[in-house]
């Protein structure tokens, strides 16, 4: 029954949790002009409310609020929980029902704390001759990176839980070396391990280090130069004659994924990707024809050095689909900006992918999938960028809209 204009005696709103959100939800619905509340319990009870005639003018005003579009406006405070509105009138009294639907919930992680690696890092270093160190660390997501100040020397730890198997991780790090070593043999510029000390891996605190010789530039690369380096790192790994394994660089991700299956009450998009998660995951491991690929070939493997550009980290290196490598530098880019940038048009119109365009399609959209997967994981546990998560998670139906309706080579 609509409600006319003056004869609005109450509103309530009731909310599906007693958490401290909902307070702060009810705050900003304040703030935004929509009402004013007292609390009690989960209830809260309205005690004035502009004029509406009824629950369309309001829900207009509301869709017009910052809250509203949360994943722009909402994010930076509450990056996990997803508003749903219901609205219900009876006589003279407007009730408004907020379901708070949550992302979070899981078990997380425990990781040791970075600090806790920095004295045996330097006991092990000194004993290398490396004396007076000052330990500058230069990320501490993922992986552990500290410049050895004033030496010209990188160490970078992998930072392991409880659960990890240290001797797996220790293997996938002289892989690593093995793969460096081959593509600065064939030609490939790549930041260089330590020659003068052995490079590793050295045991710390449980887990695994490695030396390399690094100083990173802000510099941003030119997009063809990329394209060239890209194409020929991929040919110098496909001549990699060791043993990878097979789809390595998709291992980590079933752990993201069991993460995100124990959450209650999810969010329709992360329901929605862990339902493509299960479609891809059936078909990567159908794939017959792998090649040896980098793994983890996104914009940040590539650095500016004082001696140029050069590719890093090759704990991935694996046995992949064809275009895995292309498809991990501008993942990305298609996800979260537009196909017809310059760098993705160059790519999408190479010979080589024109001539396998459903190999393609298929390596872009698990490459996204694991991305997102991951990513959403790290930030949850409280190891990643929350807001870079959320803007995947919010970009994902239009990029599965252009999969399924084949729009990327149009």
């Amino acid at each position: 029954m609509p409600l006319k204009q003056g004869k609005l005696r109450k509103m309530i709103a009731c909310f599906s949790t007693d958490s401290e959100e909902v307070w702060f939800i009810a705050d900003r619905l304040s703030n935004a002009g929509l009402m004013d509340w007292r609390a009690t319990d989960t209830v809260l009870h309205v005690d004035k409310i502009g004029s509406y005639r009824n629950k369309s003018v309001f829900l207009k005003k509301y869709r017009s609020s910052s809250i509203y579009h949360h994943s722009q406006k909402f994010s930076h405070a509450l990056p996990w929980v997803k508003i749903i509105l219901h609205m219900d009138s009876c006589d003279s009294v407007l009730f408004i029902r907020l379901r708070i639907s949550y992302i979070t919930n899981f078990k997380e992680r425990k990781l040791p704390m970075s600090n806790d690696y920095i004295p045996q890092l330097l006991n092990t270093v000194e004993s290398m001759g490396l004396k007076h160190v000052n330990p500058n660390v230069l990320s501490d997501t993922g992986n552990l990176i500290v410049h050895l100040s004033p030496y010209p020397v990188v160490a970078r730890i992998i930072k392991l839980s409880s659960e990890d198997d240290s001797d797996f991780w220790k293997n996938v790090l002289i892989r690593e070396l093995h793969v460096a070593e081959h593509l600065k043999k064939s030609g490939i510029p790549i930041v260089s391990y330590c020659t003068e000390i052995n490079p590793g891996p050295y045991m710390i605190d449980g887990t695994w280090m490695t030396l390399d010789y690094t100083s990173i530039l802000p510099d941003k690369i030119g997009e063809l130069k990329a394209v060239d380096m890209l194409n020929e790192m991929a040919i110098a790994m496909r001549k990699f004659v060791e043993p990878l394994p097979r789809l390595g660089a998709w291992r980590n991700v079933r752990q993201a994924v069991e993460h995100l299956q124990s959450i209650k009450n999810k969010d329709d998009r992360v329901s929605r990707l862990l339902e493509e998660f299960t479609k891809v995951d059936l078909e990567i491991h159908q794939c017959k024809s792998l090649l040896p690929s980098h793994g983890d070939a996104h914009p940040k493997n590539l650095v500016s050095t004082p001696s140029g550009w050069r590719w890093i980290d090759f704990e991935d290196a694996s046995l992949m689909p064809k275009f895995w490598d292309v498809a991990s530098f501008i993942g990305n880019k298609i996800l979260l900006h537009d196909i017809e940038e310059p760098m993705t048009h160059f790519i999408l119109n190479q010979n080589d992918v024109l001539n396998d365009k459903a190999v393609f399609q298929f390596a872009l959209k698990a490459r996204v999938v694991m991305s997102t997967i991951m990513n959403l994981s790290l930030a949850m546990s409280g190891d990643g960028d929350s807001t870079f998560s959320i803007s995947q998670l919010d970009h994902l139906d239009h990029f599965f809209t252009i999969m399924e309706d084949e729009l990327l080579f149009k």
